[in-house]
């Protein structure tokens, strides 16, 4: 099968297109013929190479996959050219966490096209069973592949962590990507009152249009304040990350919710502690989401209460272009049109 691997860290250029032998799925696991496979900043990061972190070269990138099933599930669910798209979160199943719905915390958690499993860069991949979500009839390859990893960890920030209801004000910092889109999306769906910062004026139209009612040219808490007046935010949804941040803190209400799922602006952070506990501030860490509330996801988009932007689509052989798209900054998705039927017919 044809595709593109990471054989060493560095820049785009590093990317590869090449023939391997397909891989043969487990016993509770499916093969899927990839159709289209979403990009993330994890893609990058990892390309890049973190200090600390070691992944098996090579590597096939890829958190967000929708394809087709090559083989049917060992417990006859699912069957052969089902359309699916794949919740990322790869989890023992078994353990207290799992059981209890918390899948997102099993302590053998692992994603697709991560540190550690083969993504979906590639015309084939294989997945656990209980990862597949049927696609509905109404959405594409492309819509589904803009959805796991972005509206799962919204979701997971927006409506577990901070319960946004109707009223509420909350703040969504970096609101163009994937997961601030989809944070704008779904806070707004749930009634509240959506303020939205991002780094470029051409970004502040879509923004708007996601279902922000205020969107800064700003990435200063100072100015959100401005804006505020004498208004208080009940949440912060944060994947940016930020060397101080003490002065987003005061921005919250009494029991308001800083939930933060990303630390590409900033990672070794400061606070003034007082701040977080006079005021009762929830501090929460976010990865991915729950896979229950997947299914949700996808059903809500096709009925039309959520709708990911996609930015661009590359044919997986662009893919060294689609990474430096990302790279360059994007408004939603950017997402590989993967082309399987060579290695579905062989």
């Amino acid at each position: 099968m044809k595709a593109a691997l990471l054989k060493e860290h560095g820049p785009a250029s590093v990317l590869s297109i090449e023939e391997i032998p397909e891989p043969t799925p487990d016993t509770d696991e499916v093969a899927v013929a990839v159709r289209a496979c979403g990009l993330n900043r994890l893609d990058i990061h990892i390309r890049n190479g973190l200090e600390g972190i070691r992944v098996p070269l090579p590597h096939i990138l890829g958190s967000d996959i929708a394809g087709e099933l090559l083989t049917p599930s060992s417990d006859g669910r699912w069957a052969i050219g089902e359309r699916v798209v794949i919740a990322p979160g790869v989890v023992c199943g078994a353990c207290r966490r799992c059981l209890s719905g918390d899948d997102q915390l099993c302590s053998d958690f692992s994603v697709l096209g991560g540190y550690r499993l083969p993504g979906g860069y590639a015309e084939v991949v294989c997945v656990p069973s209980r990862n597949l979500v049927r696609i509905p009839p109404v959405l594409s390859f492309e819509t589904a592949a803009a959805l796991p990893v972005s509206y799962m960890t919204a979701w997971e920030m927006v409506v577990r962590q901070a319960n946004v209801g109707s009223g509420d004000r909350v703040l969504v910092r970096s609101g163009s990507g994937g997961i601030g889109l989809a944070c704008v999306k779904i806070a707004s769906a749930m009634g509240a009152h959506v303020f939205a910062t991002t780094s470029s004026p051409a970004k502040v139209d879509a923004i708007r249009a996601a279902g922000a009612e205020t969107v800064l040219v700003s990435g200063s808490a100072r100015d959100v304040e401005k804006s505020l007046g004498r208004r208080t935010l009940d949440a912060v949804f944060d994947h940016v990350g930020t060397a101080d941040l003490t002065d987003w803190f005061r921005l919250l209400c009494s029991g308001g919710c800083y939930s933060l799922c990303g630390a590409s602006g900033a990672f070794d952070a400061r606070a003034d502690l007082r701040v977080v506990f006079s005021r009762s501030i929830r501090v929460l860490g976010s990865s991915l989401g729950r896979r229950v509330d997947f299914d949700s996801i996808v059903d809500r988009v096709a009925g039309g209460a959520l709708a990911p932007l996609i930015d661009a689509t590359y044919p997986l052989e662009d893919v060294r272009e689609a990474h430096e798209h990302l790279e360059r900054g994007v408004i939603g998705k950017i997402v590989l049109s993967v082309n399987s039927g060579t290695a579905r017919d062989s």
